[in-house]
């Protein structure tokens, strides 16, 4: 009896896994991330060595962030990080 195939997320060709983490982890909201909280990457990311450099550079170029910050981390008084920030 012919043994049986059966496929598996890093069998398939780099482009289609490529496509497939793209999907993964673009989303179409803004991301809220806060400083000094534990703002994980996707869990695809979290898999294998092979996953994470597939998916991290889709994950920060694609999505939009959103620092949810105290204000004290950007006032005056804030130690001067405010011409630190972006819009």
């Amino acid at each position: 009896m012919p043994k049986r195939y059966e496929p598996t997320l890093l069998g398939l060709p780099t482009k289609i896994r490529a496509r497939i983490c793209e999907y993964s982890v673009i989303h179409d909201e803004p991301l809220y991330v806060r400083p000094k909280e534990n703002n994980h990457q996707p869990a695809l990311t979290r898999m294998c060595r092979e996953l994470r450099e597939l998916a991290l550079p889709s994950f920060y170029k694609q999505n939009d962030f959103i620092m949810i910050a105290p204000k004290s981390m950007y006032d005056e008084g804030g130690g001067g990080n405010r011409p630190c920030l972006r819009a």
